[in-house]
């Protein structure tokens, strides 16, 4: 055994050799050809009968270990967003929750379109959500604490940064990657979309004429003209009379 081990000929099988086991020699036996993965509890099961064999999963394996952090994370995710809640209620009150919902909705839609798409709801897709909760709870935070209109360009600028550092790795090759990019692009999106429809309120139009009164009078005020009217007005009033 050992002077076949060592010839050419041994070197694609020579990894499944494990040598000497306890009181026996062990081997591992690749499984080729399954039609469908249905088959392995079968063969599982007739495997252990037989007295020194032992049927190994490793993928099985690995789908489990992902499948439990998939499930741990969403617990994370679930206490996440009953402690950002608490945070935002000392802050804003009653009006918490209107920072808070539409990156709710945003995450439900996007887990709800993947599903229609027919992608798994994996850890990546999941450690995404956690992402999305951090993002879109801050533009729900800058649109409530601001009235300003101009609020919402900013929160435009920062979800197409995001967008284009995460959005884009739904095109990649990896699986992984391009289910946490695609989360990614689906939440951030709908977070931009549906923010200012609970955090900005309607303005009426008698605060929009006093706004826009307003800011003219101001303009007509400080504009250099009137500056100007006034500083010469200012020295006739000072400079003495005429004789």
């Amino acid at each position: 055994m050992d002077a076949w081990l060592a010839a050419p000929v041994s070197e694609p099988l020579r990894a499944q050799w494990l040598g000497r086991f306890g009181g026996g020699y062990a081997s591992v036996v690749m499984l080729r050809g399954l039609a469908s993965p249905s088959m392995l509890p079968s063969l599982a099961q007739v495997a252990q009968p037989a007295a020194g064999v032992r049927f190994i999963d490793k993928v099985g394996e690995i789908s489990g270990l992902m499948k439990h952090y998939r499930q741990l994370m969403s617990w994370v995710i679930a206490a996440s967003y009953l402690l950002v809640l608490a945070m935002l209620w000392r802050r804003f009150g009653r009006r918490a929750w209107r920072a808070l919902l539409p990156t709710l909705i945003a995450s439900v839609l996007a887990v709800a379109l993947l599903s229609l798409c027919g992608q798994p709801i994996q850890l990546f897709t999941v450690l995404a959500l956690l992402l999305i909760l951090g993002m879109g709870v801050d533009y729900g935070v800058f649109l409530l604490a601001d009235d300003d209109p101009r609020a919402f360009l900013s929160v435009t600028l920062a979800a197409a940064g995001t967008l284009l550092a995460f959005g884009l790795l739904a095109l990649s090759s990896t699986p992984a990657l391009a289910a946490f990019g695609l989360t990614m692009l689906l939440g951030i999106s709908l977070c931009w979309l549906i923010n200012p429809l609970f955090t900005q309120k309607p303005r009426t139009r008698n605060e929009e004429t006093m706004e826009t009164g307003s800011q003219a009078l101001q303009n007509k005020r400080f504009s250099p003209r009137a500056n100007r009217r006034w500083t010469r007005a200012s020295r006739r009033r000072k400079s003495p009379s005429a004789p």
